[in-house]
C-alpha cells in the first residue's frame, strides 16, 4: 500500500511521465497534443526510441534531470524499490501454507478425544483464523490499492499487472535515466548547457535598462527552451 501510495504522490515521477507524453505526441503527432496519458510499462520503447540522432530518452534528460533530480525521486519511491523486489508467487505460496495449516488445525480439533489437547487444538486454530483474516483484509487493501496506482498512471490492463511488475517498470524507468544522466555525453551536454546559461546571464547583464539596453530585447531562459524544442523538432522532421 505504502508504495502504491508513492506512485500517486511523487511530483518528479509525474513530470518524467508527463514529459514523456508531450515528447512522444511530439513525435507521434507532431505537437505536444494527441494521447492523453503514458502508461508507465511503455516506457522501454520510448526509451529506446531515437529521432534522427537524438534519442527522445536524452531529450527528455536533458529537460528535466538537474543535479539531484534522480537522487529526490528515489527517495521519493523508497517503497516502491522494496516492492518490485516482492514475489507474487511466493505471497501465494504462504496463503496456501496457511490454510492448509488451519485445515489440519480444523480436523484435529473435530478428532481429538482428550479434553486438553482438544483446546490447544481449538487455541491454535482461533489464532490461525484470526491470522488468515487479517491476511485477507491486508491482501485485499494492497491490490486495490495498487490497482488504483496503475490506473493513476493509465495502466489499464485486464487483468491487472501483478505488482512487482508494475513496479518493476518504474524501477526499470529510474535506471533508464540513471544511465543517460551518468554517460559521458550527458555530462557534457551539462556542461555546455550551463555554458549557454552563463552566457545569458552575461547578457542579460548587458543589456539592463539601467545600461542603456531594450527590455525587449533581454534574453530569456525561455528561449533555450523554445531552440530545444525546434531542434528536436528538426530532426523528428529530418
Amino acid at each position: 500500500e505504502k508504495a502504491a501510495g508513492e506512485v500517486k504522490v511523487c511530483p518528479a515521477l509525474h513530470r518524467v511521465l508527463g514529459t514523456a507524453l508531450k515528447i512522444a505526441n511530439l513525435i507521434n503527432h507532431g505537437s505536444s497534443e494527441g494521447a492523453r496519458g503514458f502508461p508507465v510499462s511503455s516506457f522501454p520503447a520510448f526509451a529506446t526510441f531515437k529521432v534522427g540522432s537524438v534519442s527522445s530518452l536524452f531529450f527528455l534528460c536533458s529537460k528535466l534531470c538537474t543535479p539531484g533530480f534522480l537522487d529526490g525521486l528515489e527517495a521519493d519511491l523508497t517503497h516502491v524499490f522494496r516492492a518490485a523486489r516482492a514475489s507474487t508467487s511466493a505471497f501465494r505460496e504462504e496463503v496456501a501454507q496457511l490454510a492448509a495449516a488451519r485445515a489440519d488445525a480444523h480436523a484435529h480439533v473435530a478428532s481429538e478425544r482428550d479434553p486438553r489437547a482438544k483446546a490447544h487444538a481449538e487455541a491454535l486454530l482461533f489464532s490461525l483464523n484470526g491470522e488468515q483474516a487479517q491476511l485477507s483484509r491486508v491482501s485485499e487493501a494492497a491490490q486495490a490499492a495498487v490497482r488504483e496506482a496503475q490506473l493513476f498512471l493509465c495502466e489499464r490492463a485486464d487483468p491487472p499487472l501483478p505488482s512487482e511488475e508494475f513496479f518493476g517498470h518504474i524501477v526499470q524507468l529510474v535506471s533508464h535515466l540513471r544511465r543517460v544522466t551518468e554517460s559521458a555525453e550527458f555530462e557534457q551536454h551539462q556542461e555546455q548547457q550551463e555554458q549557454e546559461r552563463r552566457e545569458r546571464q552575461r547578457q542579460k547583464a548587458l543589456w539592463l535598462p539601467s545600461a542603456g539596453g531594450d527590455p525587449a530585447m533581454e534574453p530569456r531562459d525561455s528561449d533555450t527552451e523554445a531552440d530545444a524544442a525546434a531542434a528536436f523538432e528538426a530532426a523528428r522532421a529530418a
